[in-house]
């Protein structure tokens, strides 16, 4: 394009949106926008199509909860991204200081695991706030997690039920679904909305023991036992152990420390 028309593009774009932003009635003062006048251009031909925001997990936020307040930013064109703050471009590990603020649980967790320690993943490389899916790909295939685990780790069905102990069949009876082993949930209520556990470390069954032991009813769940789908008995296929039975919980934890040994003291 050439420089004049490229000039004039972005003085008529700039009209635009300062005409979008007049009609909005937007204060000055505070220097927000409003989701609309955000999505007036985000709309896949003056910016990136961000308009499946609005039937997301996270549409009840204003854009600039996480971006920051646009009028400069509406007021220059949006330029490159001048005058936005863009969370991709913070340092690995303050990126997750933005999600701790609404998911406090979920990141503090994170910032426990070999995701966070390794730098390999930020909390955006599952989760796509724009977006109306839960996550950037399935997961009750195993795709969500296979998409960077499948190449050196587990490149086989094979490789996978060598690791998980069980057939395969994520999508079916849920057998050997990453998900319910690396992030149970972390009450028995609620499972598929619930708080799941995100340091991506299994969830020992003794834990359930340890949490009846200090009174907490009913045990919340554990890698093997009190998950639906899994060992509670709506799955023809696998043995029944009830999460709120201890002794259950000491087989379980049998089981477990044979196939993925015991816990190393600190």
């Amino acid at each position: 394009m050439a420089a004049g028309g490229a000039f004039f593009w972005t003085a008529a774009a700039s009209v635009f949106i300062c005409a979008c932003l007049l009609l909005s009635g937007c204060p000055e003062s505070a220097g927000r926008v409003g989701n609309d006048v955000c999505l007036t251009c985000h709309q896949g031909t003056l910016a990136p199509d961000q308009r499946s925001f609005v039937t997301g997990t996270h549409r009840f936020l204003d854009c600039e909860t996480c971006h920051g307040d646009g009028l400069a930013h509406v007021r220059n064109g949006g330029r490159g991204g001048l005058f936005i703050f863009d969370p991709r471009d913070e340092p690995f590990r303050e990126n997750d200081e933005l999600c701790e603020r609404c998911h406090p649980g979920e990141a503090g967790q994170y910032v426990q695991s070999v995701h966070f320690e390794e730098e390999a993943v930020r909390c955006t490389g599952c989760h796509d706030v724009h977006e109306a899916s839960e996550t950037r790909r399935p997961f009750i295939d195993n795709s969500l997690c296979l998409h960077c685990h499948a190449e050196i780790e587990f490149p086989t069905v094979e490789d996978i039920v060598a690791h998980t102990f069980h057939p395969y069949d994520p999508t079916g009876t849920r057998a050997s679904r990453c998900v319910p082993c690396h992030m149970p949930p972390l009450r028995r209520q609620d499972q598929a909305d619930g708080p799941h556990s995100h340091t991506f470390e299994p969830i020992r069954p003794i834990r359930s023991n340890e949490a009846m032991d200090a009174g907490v009813f009913p045990a919340p769940p554990n890698s093997c036992a009190g998950i639906m789908g899994c060992h509670d008995g709506t799955v023809p296929t696998a043995p029944v152990f009830n999460v709120d039975n201890p002794q259950d919980n000491i087989i379980l934890q049998t089981i477990f420390d044979e196939r993925y040994g015991e816990e190393e003291e600190d």
